[in-house]
């Protein structure tokens, strides 16, 4: 029985209510409520401690999912075993990069009013992640250290009755305490349950059934009874009854409690008729427990149970109710992908519908003890669990020092207080017998499994035999109606009756004498071994498969990892080192009867253990400077739950029931596919009688199944392959029976649609069917969204799901798999957006990051091989909710998903339909909608309105833009977005120059930069050129003009390229492999040393780490790539190749060289060779010189063998030229007329025309560097840019048209000469420096424009308005008349003297400037306005005298000593109580800040700003605490102190 709301309460169903009640027992569910901190204090545990400012949260909670990813996270110095690593190495992100170590507490006040004095209370955690203390009202109620196990303290002694309880739960994940991502925090369900002094205590109860026959089963249970001191178990008595699937009472028994029965009632009760539990058929009935004193009811209890039987038989392997049923089964990690390791009944239920609809019928919970939420789902939906306690033992798994082995043989003290612990029992030994105890009722788990691949980290296997036989009797002394077994991978070791690998004397110790099961992971060609050594043996795969897939991947065979982006194949062509294919797997499970079933890995991608890229780096496992990749590759199912195509492979065989027709690849688009000899790989799984495949209509292949029997009567099969068209299609019939399980033909690429059909044995078409049966060529990259949700409607609960899947289709409605649009949602209506996904395992841009979800009801996300998906959980109200779907240049859509439940929400915003795409040239504002229609949840239209977020910088630039609005209607505001596109306004083209000897013609680029306005380059845009002969290049010195034509966005622009012929020169070839920036690989699996390609030594015949081979990749790819990228461009003219070979590597059939001079786009190269021979030099001489920024050197092996390389030479041509590096003007003119005063190294002019839009700038460039004229821009500038022959060298000159009748006159200039004689008049003390200081900048600016030769009316005037403004904004300084009385009364109170300052006037004071704010009779309060010194210190006086008058320093201005780089000490007085804005803001030197003022209130933003990193701020002992608090964010870096 699982431990779930209903097993706890005695009641039959789940309710979506915090509290539950069965008259004398009591639930509660602790869910919302919760307070969170990763903060870590002692005073955590007091009821009074004040967390209001703690993150609220709902529990199940994880607190690492919400990230950020990071390589810190997870930093590892370990060896990778099963990676055959020998030597400890680091490693980021073999737990997913998320931040799931430290610690984390969790805070909830409650009620629980059925508690009161003579009641139990227990406490029970489903799990907590990790080494969980509890703490009840401020008192240690229990610890527990394993993160995966349920446990239950009793808190009777600490609740208080009538009032508030407080919880505290303290959790901590050490470093280094998990191979995968294990979540973080109370990740599953916490409950109270509240009893009588007499209980059944939690898992009281045991059903077995003994005796299952078709007319009747007898059912067995046994309960316990926990009986109050002073009393005894025969006051007691039971009443039980069975109930059926639909609540009926089937049968009842009664019994009265003994006291020789040690408080436990045993009772047979009989079912006729019975309905068995199976996975087709998951009928569960209940039997609900009475207790009474008397005829006082004082318990009630209810049990969920199947009844079935399960038998494993040597010879013909596993049966459930009598029926043979191999175990199709997966290995699942816990984590629920977006949802991270927070258990959720949706999410569960989901992943096992999906794997029911593959055919799957089995889990093993690898590697750890599941949720008792999984195992109620399985009970429900039917699927059988192997049941998982442990990964390792007594000893760390691949360095994780602080995983379970920590404690997994101590002792549990003698002060722990978990209820069901002795004192003195190991901690392994409790924690199996707790999980036996809570699942030994649940129909579905029908293996216990204690182990999993033992030997890794272990240094003393002495003990582990004898662990094995205790764990095999700690389990048998509570359960014997199960087999047990345990990962074992040594299968090989098994084939033997002695054993030397401690592992195989575990796995004996379970299987001998035909009572366990012997489990096998991998090495699955050991199986008939093994049957033969030990035929009364039971065996089982206990892990198979592990093949590497990314969904929608066909560029490859097998994996490949650049710019960041880590993906594997989706062919069933690739798999781990020790594993196999799906195939392969699935072959030795099927072929022999003993073997029981497989359990594949896994059924779906977790996170964490990235395998392939366990590498080496710093960084990420794949050296990634991003916490990439971060999940694994092995599932059939991504972590979105999006199938990848082996799922169809595994319905092809698991699936009786429908057939399977699926093609791979699932995408018809030349780009998206790996074409080798023009020929396309492509399978076919199906389990039909017969295949047909067309493409573009035509027949092609046709392919014939061969069914297999096994001496049990199982059938399996292989297919025959035959070609119906030899030029387009050759048939692939493999020998290997494991292969030809799925159909494969190679197919001549060609545009259309690729489809299949699949007959019955009779001959009649089967439409009916698994999978996608053809795929067509798209129309486009993408049109339009397609937006699914999987469920219509959902349950008003808070906690329900909605998966919602997002396609981007073309046009035509056909799916582009390779699409990787940005998607973003809106949400409207009753539900939040609680994770997003692609099932992308290479980016940090997914699930519940705040880069993807931006708030509760947005989110955003890049598809990822043309999917995207959204998660949406239902609130409490009533009424549905919308997803909005809208991505940059496609047709958005919107889904409506109901919600069911009593409290019926608002009317909200269903649809609204806005413009989402606009398109407008640079320069110009797009007229946005303001207003839209919506229709409501009612059906009601209403009017709404939107708030756009627009910045001239976004439509003056061009490019593609999201903009964000906020649209209202009413009360309600909705985030929304629309797409800009800001179109190029191209005045000109890039020219192009190069250089080339006699008779050689080169290579002209196939597009050219765009050039705008502002003279900046921009984007690339194609060109097409006249033709030129070699005859045109025949006399050194000539420059060949050749013109282009330019298409740029429809329009027709030209180009001109300018062709030198040098003098050919002689130059010293030079070898530039060695010289490499990236040298790499595209082997998955490569062999022996790649760098020593480059070493210089070629003579390594037998010296393996001298090589390279792709010996263990060469069945995946058949044509290894070698490729290398340098930091500059080289002109290239031959290779040498040392081909290695051996009796098994040979000389390639072929070889390809690519080039690329801009180290992205590559062309093949023609070359001449002779015949290539291994293990001697062989030369490959270009038939031109090619420039090259990265070259790829392809192999292609002879049929299945191998190729290899021990040294590659890539050589530069001795034949060449020196280019010219001068981007300099030889010669400029305006309207003909060369410019005055031209120079090459003067870059602007000024020059006076008679009309600015009809003038004409020519320029004429120095060694044939090329010209480009951009025309005028909008301050009738004209800009010519000149790019050196090298193209190393880029310079601009900038020609400022004036049109004659704009020049400033001899008139004009006089007057402006008046008006600067009349600011010069003005006397600087007279004014406030700072107001003087920018009228005096201004004068200068004016000054500076007049002395200028060539002066525009309009620059004068512009200057002039700058004078005047400033002269207006001058501030007089008022100083305070002189004290004439030297005996002054004391002024009046009431009557203050006439002569006192006035707020507002500026004061001088000792080097400042002071403004006053306050005034009353004696003086007042002065804010320091500015400080006139150069001094290093200053000091801010507590007070200021003008005349007879005093007046406090309170505050300090905005910006009142901003940017003053002399300042390095400040002392500001004890009066100041505001410190205002920016104040010192880049004062950069200063580095010591006294604050004497104890009164200090307020801060302004970014007060120190800029202010020395290593500064100090002084501050009163007393106000410490206080003043850090103030002084927090004010701009000061991180590394600025606080001190008293």
């Amino acid at each position: 029985m699982t431990l779930n709301i209903r097993y706890l309460l005695g009641i039959a169903v789940l309710f979506s209510f915090s509290v539950i009640s069965a008259q004398v027992r009591t639930s509660y569910t602790f869910e919302k409520g919760w307070k969170f901190t990763r903060e870590d204090n002692a005073d955590f545990i007091q009821p009074d401690y004040n967390d209001i400012k703690w993150q609220s949260v709902v529990v199940p909670h994880d607190w690492a999912i919400y990230g950020p990813f990071g390589v810190d996270n997870d930093r590892q110095m370990t060896a990778i075993a099963q990676d055959g690593q020998k030597e400890a190495m680091e490693h980021a992100g073999r737990t997913g990069g998320l931040p799931f170590v430290g610690v984390g507490w969790y805070r909830l006040n409650f009620d629980a009013p059925s508690f009161a004095k003579g009641k139990k209370a227990t406490l029970i955690f489903d799990g907590a992640m990790s080494h969980a203390r509890v703490y009840v009202n401020g008192q240690e109620a229990g610890y527990w250290p394993y993160g995966y196990n349920t446990f239950y303290l009793d808190v009777t002694p600490y609740l208080k009755e009538g009032t508030k309880n407080t919880l505290a739960v303290r959790l901590e994940n050490e470093t280094e305490s998990s191979r995968w991502y294990p979540g973080a925090g109370l990740y599953r369900n916490v409950h109270l349950v509240v009893t009588e002094d007499a209980h059944i205590p939690t898992w009281g109860t045991q059903l077995t059934t003994p005796v299952v026959k078709d007319d009747y089963a007898k059912v067995n249970i046994k309960t316990t009874l926990v009986v109050p001191s002073g009393k005894q178990f025969d006051a007691y008595r039971i009443v039980t009854e069975l109930k059926d699937k639909d609540g009926k009472v089937v049968t009842t028994d009664e019994k009265q409690g003994s006291r020789f029965d040690d408080n436990i009632f045993s009772q047979e009760l009989v079912v006729s008729r019975p309905a068995l539990w199976s996975p087709e058929t998951p009928v569960l009935y209940q039997a609900v427990s009475k207790v009474y004193e008397g005829n006082t009811l004082k318990d009630e209890y209810t049990t969920s149970f199947g009844i079935r039987t399960i038998e494993v038989i040597p010879n013909k392997g596993f049966f459930l109710n009598g029926k043979r049923t191999p175990f199709k089964g997966v290995c699942n990690h816990h984590d629920l992908g977006p949802l991270g390791g927070a258990v959720n009944d949706a999410a569960i239920r989901r992943q096992i519908r999906i794997l029911k609809d593959m055919g799957c019928n089995a889990i093993r919970t690898a590697h750890n003890t599941p949720s008792s939420v999984l195992l109620e789902a399985c009970n429900e939906l039917g699927m059988m669990v192997m049941d998982e306690t442990f990964d390792g033992w007594a000893f760390p798994k691949n360095g994780n020092s602080q995983d379970f082995s920590t404690h997994y043989n101590k002792t549990i003290s003698e002060d722990n207080k978990l209820l069901g612990a002795t004192a003195g029992d190991t901690w392994y030994k409790f924690v199996l017998e707790s999980n036996i105890e809570r699942d030994k009722n649940d129909p579905s788990v029908v293996i216990w499994d204690i182990g999993n691949e033992l030997n890794f980290g272990v240094t003393d296997p002495s003990k582990y035999e004898q662990y094995a036989k205790n764990m095999k009797s700690y389990i048998e002394a509570i359960d014997k109606t199960r087999p047990i077994t345990v990962g074992d991978n040594n299968p090989y070791g098994l084939r033997y009756n002695t054993y030397g690998d401690f592992r195989n004397k575990v796995t004996a110790v379970l299987a001998n004498n035909g009572e366990g099961l012997a489990g096998a992971n991998y090495s699955m060609a050991a199986m008939s071994g093994i049957h033969s050594a030990h035929p009364d043996w039971k065996i089982i795969a206990t892990e198979t498969a592990s093949p590497s897939n990314s969904r929608g991947i066909y560029t490859t065979l097998s994996q490949y990892g650049k710019s960041g982006d880590y993906q594997c194949t989706a062919y069933d062509t690739n798999a781990v080192s020790w594993g196999n294919t799906a195939r392969e797997s699935w072959w030795y499970t099927i072929k022999d009867d003993f073997v029981s079933g497989e359990f594949i890995w896994t059924g779906f991608d977790y996170i964490g253990e990235p395998t392939p890229w366990n590498g080496t780096d710093k960084g990420s496992v794949s050296g990634d400077k991003l916490a990439v990749p971060n999940s694994s590759y092995f599932g059939v199912i991504d972590t979105a739950g999006f199938e990848k195509d082996s799922f169809y492979f595994y319905t092809s065989q698991w699936r009786e029931d429908k057939q399977t027709l699926h093609i791979v690849p699932q995408s018809w688009n030349k780009k998206d596919l790996s074409i080798s000899g023009g020929n396309v790989p492509v399978y076919v799984y199906s389990n039909a009688a017969k295949v047909e495949l067309y493409l573009n209509g035509k027949l092609i292949g046709t392919s014939t199944r061969n069914p297999i029997k096994t001496a049990a009567g199982h059938e399996w099969a292989t297919y025959s392959n035959e070609s119906n068209d030899e030029e387009q299609c050759v048939a692939v019939n493999e020998s290997q029976k494991w292969k030809a399980q799925a159909i494969q033909f190679k197919v001549k690429y060609a545009e259309g649609t690729l489809s299949a059909k699949a007959y019955d044995e009779d001959g009649k078409e089967i439409t009916d069917t698994l999978g996608s049966q053809s795929v067509t060529t798209n129309s486009d990259a993408g049109s339009k969204l397609s937006v699914k949700a999987e469920k219509s409607e959902i349950t008003a609960d808070g906690s329900s799901l909605s998966y919602i899947a997002v396609d981007v289709n073309d046009k035509d409605g056909r799916f582009v798999s390779s699409a990787d649009n940005s998607i973003r949602f809106t949400l409207t209506g009753n539900g939040t957006i609680v994770g997003v996904d692609n099932g992308n395992p290479s980016t940090v841009n997914k699930f519940q990051q705040k880069s993807v979800l931006t708030s509760s009801k947005t989110a955003k996300i890049k598809a990822f091989s043309g999917k995207a998906l959204v998660i949406v959980r239902s609130t409490k109200d009533a009424g549905g909710f919308a997803l909005k779907a809208e991505s940059a240049g496609l047709t958005g859509e919107t889904v409506f998903v109901n919600t069911v439940g009593e409290k019926n929400g608002e009317v909200f915003l269903k649809d609204y339909t806005i413009k989402p795409e606009y398109t407008v040239m640079m320069g110009t504002k797009p007229e946005l909608e303001t207003t839209v229609t919506g229709t409501m949840s009612d059906g009601s239209k209403q009017e709404g309105t939107i708030d756009w977020k627009l910045t001239e910088d976004v439509y003056n630039h061009p490019g593609e833009y999201v903009l964000d609005g906020t649209m209202k209607f009413g009360k309600e505001e909705v985030a929304v977005s629309a797409n800009l596109h800001v179109k190029p306004i191209i005045v000109a083209v890039q020219n192009y120059t190069r250089a080339t000897v006699k008779g050689l013609v080169p290579t002209l680029p196939s597009t050219l930069a765009g050039i705008l306005p502002d003279g900046t380059s921009y984007g690339a845009y194609p060109v097409t050129w006249d033709s030129i002969k070699e005859s045109d290049l025949e006399k050194v010195g000539d420059i060949v003009k050749v013109k282009g034509k330019v298409d740029v966005e429809g329009k027709e622009m030209t180009a001109t390229a300018t062709i030198r012929v040098a003098e050919g020169e002689v130059k010293e070839a030079v070898n530039i492999a060695p010289k490499y920036k990236t040298l790499t690989e595209s082997c998955g699996e490569p062999a022996d040393n790649l760098l020593s390609i480059v070493d210089g030594v070629n003579n390594v015949l037998d010296r393996p780490n001298m090589r390279w081979t792709n010996w263990n990749d060469h069945l995946l790819n058949s044509s290894p790539t070698i490729t290398f990228t340098w930091d500059e461009v080289y002109e290239l003219a031959s290779i040498k190749a040392w081909f290695f070979g051996d009796v098994n590597v040979k000389a390639p059939e072929s070889v390809t060289i690519a080039v690329s001079e801009d180290g992205e786009n590559f062309k093949e190269v023609e070359f001449t060779h002779d015949d290539y021979q291994v293990n001697q030099k062989n030369e490959l001489v270009f038939n031109e010189v090619q420039k090259a920024k990265a070259l790829r050197f392809t192999m292609k092996q002879v049929g299945t063998g191998y190729v290899g390389l021990t040294e590659l030479e890539i050589w530069t041509s001795e034949k060449g030229y020196t280019s010219n590096k001068t981007a300099e003007l030889e010669e400029l003119k305006v309207d003909g007329t060369a410019v005055e005063g031209f120079a090459a190294d003067k870059y602007e002019y000024t020059v006076v025309v008679d009309k600015v839009d009809q003038a004409v700038v020519d320029a004429a460039a120095k060694d044939n560097a090329s010209v480009m004229v951009v025309p005028f821009n909008k301050e009738n500038v004209v800009k010519v840019i000149v790019t050196s022959e090298d193209s190393k060298t880029t310079n601009t000159y900038k020609i400022k048209l004036i049109a004659k009748d704009q020049i400033a006159d001899k008139a004009f200039m006089e007057k402006v000469e008046g008006e600067i004689k009349q600011a010069e008049a003005l006397k600087k003390d007279d004014y406030t420096d700072g107001s003087y200081a920018e009228y005096e900048k201004a004068l200068k600016e004016v000054k500076a424009v007049i002395a200028k030769e060539i002066v525009t009316k309009d620059e004068v005037n512009a200057a002039l308005e700058k004078l005047q403004t400033a002269r207006g904004n001058l501030v007089k300084v008022t100083k305070p008349a002189p004290d004439t009385n030297k005996n002054p009364e004391k002024p009046s109170a009431n009557k203050p003297e006439t002569g006192v300052p006035s707020v507002g006037m500026l004061i001088k004071y000792k080097k400042a400037i002071y403004k006053v704010r306050e005034v009353n009779a004696t003086g007042g309060t002065v804010m320091l306005v500015k400080r006139n010194s150069k001094k290093a210190k200053f000091v801010i006086p507590a007070t200021i005298k003008s005349g007879n008058y005093t007046f406090k320093v309170t505050s300090i201005a905005n910006k009142a000593f901003k940017g003053d780089k002399k300042l390095k000490k400040v002392v500001i007085g004890k009066n100041v109580q505001v410190i205002g804005k920016r104040a010192f803001e880049k004062a950069k030197n200063l580095r010591s800040i006294t604050i004497k003022s104890v009164s200090l209130k307020k801060v302004g933003r970014s007060a120190f700003k800029g202010i020395h990193a290593k500064a100090k701020i002084k501050v009163p002992a007393k106000k410490l605490k206080a003043y850090k608090r103030l002084l927090k964010k004010k701009g000061q870096k991180s590394s600025v102190k606080i001190i008293k």
